[in-house]
């Protein structure tokens, strides 16, 4: 909105500067999850964020390029099936790979070592 109003550019240009300038920038980033003087907890949620929001702008960004560009089929459907699968993907593969490390046979064995 602050594009839109400052700079004047129209809404869907505005929208698209916002979600190319969202994420987190890394070296900002770095910069707090090293210093000592942020809580821990706050250091790492920072890195989680740091990590994940480029991938979460990514979907803005291609629309409101596609609108800007006067496209007529954004192919929305194949979109949302594709962050649906990836959603899924996202969820199942960390879930799996903690499962199978509950298993015996993944897990660290203390027979025979010494």
């Amino acid at each position: 909105m602050g594009a839109h109003y400052l700079v004047g550019p129209g809404w869907v240009e505005s929208l698209l500067i916002g979600a190319i300038l969202a994420p987190t920038d890394p070296v900002f980033a770095a910069a707090l999850v090293g210093n000592e003087k942020v809580p821990p907890r706050l250091r790492q949620l920072l890195n989680v964020e740091s990590g994940v929001n480029d991938g979460l702008a990514l979907p803005f960004v291609m629309v409101f390029l596609a609108v800007a560009a006067g496209s007529q089929d954004l192919h929305l459907g194949e979109l949302g099936l594709e962050l649906g699968l990836g959603v899924v993907i996202g969820v199942a593969v960390p879930w799996l790979a903690i499962t199978l490390e509950r298993t015996r046979w993944f897990s660290a064995s203390t027979v025979g070592s010494r």
